[in-house]
């Protein structure tokens, strides 16, 4: 995977994300509410509550993500170089999802 420029580039794109959202959850957080609607019922009410730096979990489950999908990579690649490359985008894919509720409950 060393010799691979693509699997380094998505491995890359996928460390600069994390970078990115950790430094957006830093400077955002402070400007939340004490109290965070952290879920809603079919209905629109809220039913769990939680303290912004609950929302810390985002970064670190995509960081977790990552670091395991870059695990499975490292192993695959001397069999297949297509399926180590295909993990590396599947954490940028669930980085991609991640994304969605630290932009919705950060602005």
């Amino acid at each position: 995977m060393v010799n691979d420029p693509l699997a380094l580039a998505l491995i890359g794109v996928a460390t600069f994300g994390l970078l990115v959202m950790a430094t957006i959850m830093g400077n955002r957080l402070g400007a939340l509410t004490t109290v965070l609607e952290l879920r809603f019922d079919a209905a629109g009410a809220p039913y769990r509550w939680g303290v912004p730096r609950t929302l810390w979990n985002l970064p670190l489950l995509g960081t977790m993500i990552t670091l395991m999908n870059v695990a499975v990579a490292w192993f695959v690649s001397p069999h297949d170089r297509f399926a180590s490359r295909f993990c590396i985008a599947a954490a940028l894919g669930i980085q991609l999802l991640i994304w969605v509720p630290v932009i919705r409950f950060l602005w």
